[in-house]
Order: structure tokens, then sequence, then C-alpha cells
């Protein structure tokens, strides 16, 4: 099941919300398949028609339903994400970003991180 709500603030500012919950294959080989509830906020600002910024949150929930050989254990996951994006034309445009990404665990496979990511790149609309 998804839900995604847009929200329009003002002429150059909207927010979504996006929720979702599933059963999926498991990223853990032990176990067949997990429960997952994802759920983000987005904002979304133009400053001009040509540079916009955007921030995004976001929760992860991911139950991991146990075995005869293992316990299930429960993942959480943080995301916050920083955008930006200056459009040369209406075809191509350069985009920049930062990601922080926290998981927390109860397993004992190790699976606990705290990431960052910086990204740059182009986007090319056809």
């Amino acid at each position: 099941a998804e839900l995604t709500v847009n929200y329009a603030i003002a002429q150059n500012t909207s927010v979504s919300w996006s929720n979702r919950y599933s059963i999926e294959e498991s990223d853990v080989p032990e176990f067949l398949n997990r429960q997952t509830y994802r759920t983000s906020l987005a904002l979304r600002h133009a400053f001009t028609a040509r540079i916009s910024v955007g921030l995004q949150v976001a929760y992860q929930h991911d139950e991991y339903d146990g075995n005869a050989v293992m316990s299930g254990f429960a993942e959480d996951s943080f995301d916050i994400a920083v955008t930006a994006r200056y459009a040369i034309n209406r075809n191509f445009a350069l985009d920049v970003g930062y990601t922080h990404t926290e998981v927390i665990s109860d397993s004992s496979f190790f699976r606990e991180y705290s990431r960052n990511r910086i990204y740059a790149g182009a986007t090319f609309t056809f």
C-alpha cells in the first residue's frame, strides 16, 4: 500500500509526504522476507526559474521475520538530504546534494552504520 500527498504551499514552494507499507524480499540471505514501512517528507523551493533547493527527511522500519533457525530482528533507518539544482536550459541541469544516513539494528549481523554522501551530477532531459 502506498500513499503520497503533494501540496503547493506557495507559487514556488511545494511539500510532499509519502508513506508505504510492503512485504519485500529480504536483503539478508538467512531470511525470506521483511515487512517494511517507509515515510518521507520533502520540501522543494524554486528561488528562480533556474535555481531550486530541496530538503527531505525519511524514516524506514524493517521487521525481519524469524525462522526455525534464527530469531527475527528489527531495523530503523533515518535519512536527511539537502539538494540544489541549477537549470542551464529546459533540457540540461546541474545537481549537487548531501545525504546523511543512520541505520540502527537489533540484529547480530553488525548492520548498524552511519554514512555521509556528497554528490554532483548533471541531468539531461529529452
